[in-house]
């Protein structure tokens, strides 16, 4: 967690917060993960992904309204909304292949902020995170045409 001191001694605690619930999608439809933050920074908020059995992969950075700073994404897509501190995460196309855990960060001056609470030195390649967005797409062979998708809370 880190702590900004603000004029008159009060002191505000960056930190970002994936809280979802379980939500149905069909494989080929877009899911929104959705992350909250609090920051008396200008906040710069990343996504990273990872499947399993492998470490974290950096998806996009966002600090700005507009579309993320990286090359556009087919696939992923972030929109940074200062008014209501989020920064959702559109997955389009939803396929079986996009189940992972989904982290959402929050940079400081030296740290990144994930999920929980739990801060990370930028020099330190091990994340310490405990809790964060599993996009587990559960594939049911009753239906016709379509698959469903679940995204379920880690």
């Amino acid at each position: 967690m880190l702590f900004h001191k603000l004029p008159g001694g009060g002191v505000i605690a960056d930190a970002v917060n994936q809280l979802t619930v379980d939500v149905i999608v069909y494989e080929g439809e877009s899911v929104t993960l959705n992350c909250t933050y609090v920051t008396a920074a200008s906040p710069s908020l990343f996504w990273y992904i990872q499947y399993p059995n492998e470490s974290p992969k950096y998806l996009l950075r966002q600090h700005g309204s507009g579309a993320p700073d990286d090359a556009p994404h087919i696939k992923f897509n972030a929109s940074l909304d200062k008014s209501t501190n989020t920064v959702p995460l559109i997955v389009q196309n939803v396929q079986l292949s996009d189940s992972a855990v989904y982290y959402c960060a929050l940079s400081g001056r030296y740290f990144l902020t994930l999920g929980a609470n739990t801060s990370v030195n930028h020099s330190i390649n091990e994340m310490r995170i405990s809790h964060a967005l599993l996009l587990a797409i559960h594939i049911t062979g009753s239906l016709p045409f379509n698959t469903l998708a679940q995204v379920s809370e880690w």
